[in-house]
C-alpha cells in the first residue's frame, strides 16, 4: 500500500518542482504587432480564455502555434497576435501554453484598464473596450 502513495508523492512534488522553474525559459517578450478583439466576436459578447501551445525557435521566433481550445469566434485573433510575438533567445527549441483571455468587461478596479495586460510572458488579457479590428483593409489586385 505504501507504493501508490509515494508514487504521488513523487509526482506532487516534481510537479511543483517544475512549476518553480521558469515558464518554458520565457523571461521577456516583444511583440511586433498590435492584438485585435474581432467586431463580430465582440458584438455576439464572446469572451474568454484561448489556450494554445507556441513552439518557439532558439533566437524568440514563433514557429508554429495550435489552438487548443477557446471560442472559435477568438481563435485567429488569438493565432495572429502570438504569431507576431518574439521570445529571448534560448539553448533550444520550446513548446509552451499561451493564455490569451479577450475580456469584454472593464475590471471593476479601474476606470480605464490598459487595453493589453500582460500578467507574465505566457498570460495576457486583452480588453476589447479598447482593441476593435481595423477599419479598412488592403486589397491587392493581382492579375
Amino acid at each position: 500500500m505504501r507504493r501508490p502513495f509515494i508514487l504521488f508523492t513523487s509526482l506532487f512534488v516534481s510537479t511543483i518542482c517544475h512549476a518553480q522553474q521558469g515558464a518554458c525559459g520565457l523571461t521577456a517578450m516583444t511583440e511586433t504587432a498590435t492584438p485585435i478583439y474581432p467586431g463580430i466576436a465582440r458584438a455576439a459578447h464572446i469572451d474568454g480564455p484561448v489556450i494554445m501551445l507556441a513552439t518557439f525557435k532558439t533566437n524568440g521566433e514563433v514557429e508554429k502555434g495550435e489552438v487548443v481550445s477557446g471560442p472559435k469566434m477568438l481563435q485567429a485573433a488569438a493565432m495572429d497576435y502570438v504569431r507576431s510575438w518574439r521570445a529571448n533567445p534560448y539553448t533550444g527549441p520550446r513548446t509552451c501554453p499561451i493564455v490569451i483571455t479577450f475580456s469584454k468587461s472593464r475590471p471593476a478596479t479601474q476606470n480605464n484598464p490598459p487595453p493589453v495586460v500582460r500578467i507574465d510572458p505566457q498570460h495576457v488579457t486583452l480588453n476589447s473596450t479598447y482593441i476593435t479590428q481595423p477599419q479598412s483593409y488592403a486589397i491587392e489586385d493581382k492579375p
